[in-house]
């Protein structure tokens, strides 16, 4: 880059506020996103009218707007410090800040992102990132390894209080919860500006790390965060206007509402072919009249539609297409901390028509689940898992701890039916529960806390056997596990699964796993379905099934 001489002081101070700007919002910003203006938001750099992408195409006018409907908000725009961990956080987190690798369907295949390329290392116990050397920052700064240091050193950091160490969990260096431990060199290293190796705890291929890792892993920029004191990195105003590296940019916010964001014609994969992306929070009951009136172009987390709704669509003239994997996963969560006996969770599974549930709930295009494994994956082992029996759930809650006591399920509105069914289950064996309607977010934090002893969850499950105790936040093992699960047999027989490269010994210790699952019922596995979806009829070049491991493709979208 040529130097160049400034001869005013007035065109220094412009410098200096355009490079404040890139790297934090204002004072008045903050204010304004806090009272949640719609009209003034809190500003950050916004896309020309057009504009040339690296490649030399125009990017889209900024006047070209995709409309998304969130049907829950976003709660942070800090990728490491989500209340709630959501998915709609997760789906927001990956326009602005980037992630090493693209996960496609059911984590099938991972593309490159930020990454260019990776490889194993000695002897499977680390990567190697070879980072897309020409990805940048919205504010023009080049991404580096260094900005991948920085922000495995921050989040590992003791004194770091965000909520998510997810990705430090299975690094050199750190502890159970992914913490830092003292005395020992964090296992992340710079072997150059762009190749990044991460040294293991244990052995892993790229991509089990990718599954499990990649959707709770964006970088985080070095040098616009480095100078803030670690106890106020997470009220920093820098959140109210952040700079990232993803395919869209920050532009404005109205808190719990709404968020622009703005094309990145510079995107290293490509320009997105629309100007502007509009983020709005809306009730799911209204999206469906949405889309047929065009007020929106999509829904979040793949335009999917409920099996209720595919008459309504199809009548429409909408176009209703199923993906190819039943990736769609729907279990019970239960507190294992609040309800400590084995027999008593066994019990409640017993008491439970599994396969009447998933035809009432899904409207028969549901698979009913008995395990966490996918239906037909030769992982899959259903030899102990429990079927519908009354009368021995009522042997074994005579048989448990059970003593008339009425526990409580928190869920949302739009799993009452669900939930309303599961108490009349649990009604007829004789066991007393109480439904607490929630938002999601309460219902998670009160799921891990005790509050409340079950919720009902939805997640993406992938063909990896490991998937589930990877699937960050739901998993079993861990200390952010809503299951609260203390025995250290699942975390033993975890980890040989994921230690194991043989394809038959990973199957039989798999089959191992899911046994003792079935014995130890910490949740009640309830169905699998293939995700339905609206083809959009406005925006072209969308990988809908994708959308389940939370990431788009938005640099191939284009506005029709």
């Amino acid at each position: 880059m040529k130097a160049v001489q400034f001869t005013s002081i007035l065109s220094t101070l412009a410098i200096v506020m355009a490079m404040l700007a890139g790297c934090g919002g204002s004072t008045s910003s903050a204010s304004s996103a806090a009272s949640g203006s719609p009209s003034e938001g809190t500003s950050g750099s916004s896309s020309e009218s057009s504009s040339e992408s690296a490649d030399g195409e125009t990017a889209a006018s900024s006047d070209s707007i995709v409309t998304v409907a969130y049907t829950t908000a976003w709660d942070s725009l800090m990728p490491y410090n989500s209340s709630s961990g959501s998915m709609y956080t997760m789906e927001v987190v990956d326009k602005i800040y980037d992630r090493l690798a693209y996960a496609e369907i059911g984590a099938s295949a991972f593309q490159p992102r930020a990454a260019s390329s990776w490889e194993s290392a000695d002897d499977n116990m680390s990567i190697i990132f070879h980072l897309d050397e020409n990805a940048t920052w919205s504010d023009g700064e080049p991404v580096t390894a260094a900005d991948w240091i920085y922000t495995f050193t921050l989040i590992s950091d003791p004194n770091f209080t965000g909520t998510s160490r997810g990705p430090m969990k299975n690094i050199a260096g750190t502890d159970d919860t992914g913490t830092a431990v003292e005395g020992e060199e964090l296992g992340v290293e710079a072997l150059d500006d762009y190749t990044l190796k991460i040294h293991l705890k244990v052995a892993s291929s790229p991509e089990d790390w990718l599954l499990a890792n990649n959707r709770a892993t964006v970088v985080l920029p070095e040098h616009c965060l480095k100078d803030i004191p670690l106890d106020s990195i997470l009220t920093d105003e820098f959140w109210t206007n952040p700079v990232g590296s993803g395919p869209l940019q920050f532009e404005s916010e109205v808190i719990g509402s709404e968020l622009v964001l703005a094309s990145r014609p510079e995107y290293q994969l490509g320009a997105p072919g629309f100007g502007k992306m509009v983020c709005t929070v809306m009730d799911s009951s209204n999206t469906m009249n949405a889309i047929i009136a065009g007020d929106i172009d999509m829904v979040c987390l793949g335009n999917s539609v409920s099996t209720s709704n595919v008459e309504l669509a199809e009548s429409s003239g909408l176009t209703v297409k199923q993906n190819d994997l039943p990736t769609s996963f729907t279990e019970m969560i239960i507190n294992n901390t609040n309800i400590t006996d084995a027999k008593l969770r066994q019990a409640l599974w017993y008491a439970l028509d599994i396969d009447t549930i998933t035809s009432l709930m899904t409207d028969g295009y549901g698979i009913p689940a008995y395990t966490y494994i996918m239906p037909g994956s030769e992982y899959e082992n259903t030899d102990s898992a429990a079927h519908y029996d009354p009368d021995y759930a009522r042997q074994l809650l005579e048989e448990s701890s059970y003593n008339g006591e009425t526990y409580t399920i928190a869920c949302g509105s739009s799993r009452e039916a669900l939930v309303s069914l599961i108490q009349q289950y649990f009604d007829d064996i004789g066991f007393n529960m109480e439904i607490a309607l929630v938002d999601v977010a309460t219902m998670f934090a009160g799921c891990q806390d005790g509050t409340y002893d079950f919720g009902v969850s939805g997640h993406t499950a992938t063909a990896s056997p490991v998937w589930f105790d990877n699937a960050t936040s739901f998993h079993i093992i861990g200390g952010t596990s809503y299951f609260q699960v203390t025995d250290p047999t699942y975390t033993e027989m975890f980890e040989k699964i994921n230690s194991l490269f043989d394809e038959t010994e990973k199957i039989e210790a798999t089959k191992e796993y899911q046994a003792y699952i079935a014995e130890q019922t910490p949740f009640i596995p309830l169905w699998f379905q293939a995700g339905l979806y609206i083809e959009s009829d406005t925006v072209s070049g969308v990988d809908y099934g994708a959308a389940g491991m939370c990431n788009d493709n938005v640099w191939d979208w284009v506005k029709e």
